[in-house]
């Protein structure tokens, strides 16, 4: 089938999180390698032999930085000034609107990990019969919400059961009254009533007493725990960044300017009365838009990892060691973990994963890394403790800093961020 396969690469966002100010989001490294990189990489084994990268003001970064040899034959589009998802596909063709014309236009977002199988995109958009079909991720429940809404419902149950208790308390109390019934009649009723309620907050106290064992048993495994239920996090239900439409749509888009996908394009193809078609896909492609998708993305990323010249460290499944690592004889690594070329993990450092420690980065003595990446170059001090953050390239954390769920990257003109004391993120950041 004719195709023709458009990459949207993001730009850099000096409005957003450090990461963002200081490097596009295609470009954040997943396991040692850009993610745009294994984006074109995966495409290219499934044997897609040409993509068209669009940017705006980066594409000369993506071209110097990826290995194009592991990338379909590359055209590089670099838009001085945003023209939108739906504009950047209609210069992306530019040029090749016969070539294109009766074919298909499949579009990924950049920063995309894990991309499916362009086969059963093209067969969902063909079974839809649609102008442009729009994919998602898939909604997986996870255990913790089965459970919160097995307990939702047991609560629900519990509440309706007691409504209908004292409605028919009630009546009967009513008819007590009606008749006439004897004091002593009525004074046992309301014993009744009373011991009816002592059992009801005796079997309440053993459920509290039941919820918080289970609680407790929870926090003992807090450690081994954290990280994994960190990882599954993902952008379940939302929309994958995925896109496969006829090449029909670019008669609505307008000739130039700007142009979205979901604010311009499809409102304009509903009023043309074309028809939008919306698929969910079989398993995540782990895209991510922030920081804290990204750290989702990267630690699922370890599922069939590529080794890419990493070894298995002493020999366990899930430690990966570089070239040149030197890591301390009494320091712990629990896996998920990769340790890119030339780093180091010094005396009593902890990393407990999903981690990534970059190429020449320094986890100092007494450091604990917990579910968090350091980019190349980045330099940990002793005795720090970093959770749920991404330390960016050159970046050095001082000793004893405490960072969580928070982004550190190189300041402007080369000044390095120096982290002196606990730091308060605010949630937006990132």
């Amino acid at each position: 089938m004719n195709y023709k396969t458009i990459i949207l690469a993001s730009s850099r966002d000096l409005r957003r999180c450090p990461l963002t100010s200081s490097l596009a989001t295609c470009l954040w490294p997943v396991v040692g390698a850009p993610v745009v990189e294994r984006l074109l990489s995966g495409l290219s084994a499934q044997g897609v032999s040409e993509a068209v990268v669009c940017s705006n003001g980066c594409g000369a970064v993506i071209e110097r930085t990826i290995d194009k040899t592991k990338c379909p034959d590359l055209t590089f589009m670099d838009e001085p000034f945003p023209v939108g998802s739906a504009g950047c596909i209609r210069d992306a063709v530019n040029g090749d609107a016969d070539d294109v014309r009766g074919g298909l236009l499949v579009v990924f977002q950049g920063s995309m990990v894990s991309p499916p199988r362009i086969d059963e995109l093209l067969k969902a958009h063909k079974e839809g019969g649609s102008d442009l079909t729009v994919f998602f991720e898939p909604k997986e429940q996870t255990a913790g919400s089965k459970k919160q809404a097995a307990e939702n419902e047991q609560v629900a149950g519990s509440k309706k059961q007691t409504a209908e208790n004292e409605q028919v308390a009630g009546s009967k109390q009513q008819g007590a009254e009606n008749e006439q019934v004897a004091g002593s009649k009525k004074q046992g009723a309301k014993s009744s009533e009373q011991t009816a309620g002592s059992k009801q907050q005796t079997a309440e106290n053993e459920q509290v007493a039941g919820s918080n064992e289970q609680l407790a048993k929870g926090k003992e495994k807090l450690p081994a725990d954290c990280c994994l239920l960190s990882a599954r996090r993902s952008r379940q239900g939302e929309g994958a960044g995925i896109y496969v439409c006829n090449s029909s749509v670019l008669e609505h888009i307008p000739a130039i300017g700007y142009f979205d996908i979901k604010e311009s394009l499809i409102p304009a193809l509903l009023a043309a009365d074309k028809k939008i078609y919306h698929a969910t896909l079989p398993g995540n492609v782990n895209n991510f838009r922030n920081r804290r998708e990204y750290l989702v993305a990267a630690a699922n990323a370890f599922n069939g990892l590529d080794a890419n010249g990493l070894e298995k460290f002493n020999g366990l499944d899930d430690v990966w060691i570089g070239k040149d690592v030197e890591i301390a004889a009494d320091a712990r690594i629990v896996g998920p973990v990769a340790v890119l070329d030339g780093a180091k993990i010094e005396r009593g450092a902890v990393v407990l994963g999903p981690a990534v420690i970059g190429r020449n980065s320094v986890v100092g003595t007494g450091s604990v890394v917990v579910n968090s990446i350091l980019w190349d170059r980045a330099s940990v001090g002793s005795g720090c403790h970093i959770s749920d953050s991404v330390v960016a390239a050159n970046t050095t954390v001082e000793d004893d800093a405490v960072l969580a769920d928070t982004a550190v990257a190189v300041k402007g003109g080369g000044v390095l961020e120096r982290i002196m004391r606990k730091i308060c993120q605010r949630p937006e950041a990132g």
